[in-house]
Parts: structure tokens; sequence; C-alpha cells
């Protein structure tokens, strides 16, 4: 069975939905127990959120009292100031060799539908369960757990790769949602040889065994894979 994407869901909420498309979407979540409790998180989360108290440093922005009225050619000083020192800088240094730099582009942190899944690994220590570090190295008997945001997939498997050759997969319908999501489970590191590879597989559509070892072999269209790389002490001093 298919599953409807997050934003269908979001639009049900919202009232966005009519006609047949609406239709279709309560014949769905009457039969489908999984988007019925997706669209019950989703609509927990929102009450939430409405119900939360206004922030005190919010809550304080509207009642501090009114900035005095100044004159507004004391606003202007500082950069006719400035226009001046430009114009007298660009005199000195006129015929100096200048480069051009770009301005850095702004990026956008809005997630659009199809991006690939974000993955974090999460790693047991004494001091506590915490996200693993860039170059920190995994040895056999650690406790890991995959943490990963879905970025719109309504479907999410888990997979994993080791030195032995072969695709395990661990999920076909692991949770999904809106944010960071942690698996439903944590592996502990065998002494298998070679780097561990782990796989979140994103899709609209239900996922088989094998259309997950299809997509982290080689693609499968319509499916998005994000995945991570650990090394293994023993790789690392090689």
């Amino acid at each position: 069975m298919s599953h409807l994407n997050t934003l269908v869901l979001h639009q049900l909420r919202y009232g966005e939905l009519g006609g047949d498309a609406l239709l279709r979407a309560n014949e769905h979540l009457a039969a489908c127990e999984t988007c019925a409790s997706r669209l019950r998180a989703q609509e927990s989360e929102r009450a939430a959120f409405v119900a939360a108290p206004i922030p005190d440093a919010i809550r304080a922005i509207g009642s501090a009292p009114a900035a005095p009225a100044r004159a507004w050619w004391r606003d202007w000083l500082p950069l006719a100031g400035a226009l001046m020192a430009a114009a007298s800088l660009s005199l000195v240094v006129r015929g100096v060799r200048t480069e051009t730099v770009a301005t850095p582009e702004v990026v956008d942190t809005v997630h659009v539908k199809g991006e690939l899944p974000a993955v974090e690994v999460w790693v047991k220590r004494p001091e506590g369960t915490r996200p693993l570090r860039e170059g920190e190295v995994v040895g056999v008997g650690d406790r890991i757990q995959l943490v990963y945001d879905p970025h719109g997939a309504s479907v999410i498997a888990l997979a994993g790769h080791d030195g032995s050759g072969g695709i395990e997969v661990y999920a076909t319908n692991a949770p999904t949602g809106i944010g960071l999501v942690r698996a439903p489970f944590a592996l502990t590191l065998d002494d298998t040889p070679g780097a561990q590879e782990l796989f979140v597989i994103g899709s609209d559509r239900a996922l088989s065994e094998q259309d997950v070892k299809e997509a982290v072999a080689g693609g499968v269209q319509g499916v998005r894979v994000g995945h991570v790389v650990l090394r293994k002490r023993s790789e690392a001093h090689r």
C-alpha cells in the first residue's frame, strides 16, 4: 500500500483539499493506520505549538517603551563620514590592481520535497549518548543509532553495508516525520573488517527489501538515498 505524502497531510489539516482529492485522502486514512498515525502526530505537534506560552523575551518587546524621536539628519552623519572616507581612499589607491570578491550566496534553509534524507549517527559513550564527531572512529561493541531528517519522504527504509559485501536491510517502514527522527533501534558493531556504511532511503511509495537493495546498489527512480560512512579503528590505523 502506498502512503499519503507529507504535503497532502498538511493540505488536509489546513482544509486545502477538495473534491476527489479530499475523498481519496479520507478513504486512505480510514484504511491506513500508518498515515492516520502520522496525521495525528502532526495535529498534536501543532496543538502543542499553539498552546505554548509566548516567550518572555518576545513579550517584553511589545511592552517596552518607545524610543524618543531624534532628528533625521543625525542618522545620516555616520554614513556621510563613511562616504567621504571611501572617496578619499579611492583617490589614494587609484592604479593599484584590484580583484572583485563575489558575495557569498545566501543558503536557503527551507527543505523542499525530493531532497536526500539527512543522516546523523549517535554513539553511546561512557559520558552518555551523543552525535559522532567528525573524524571519530568506532570499534567492536560500540552501540550506534541513526538519526535522520526524512525531508518530506512519506516512507523511510534503513539499510547497511560492511566489509562482508552484502547489503543488510534493517527496516522498510521506519518512522518518518518533520525534522530529526530517531531510528527505532540501535546497532552493535561486530568485528567484520572494513568500513561500515549506513543508508537512509526515502520514497513516496512502499518499498520492498529488494527495492531497498537496488536503491543502495545503483539507484531506483523516485527513491532518494542518504548515507554515512563509519571508520572502524582497524581501518583508521592503516
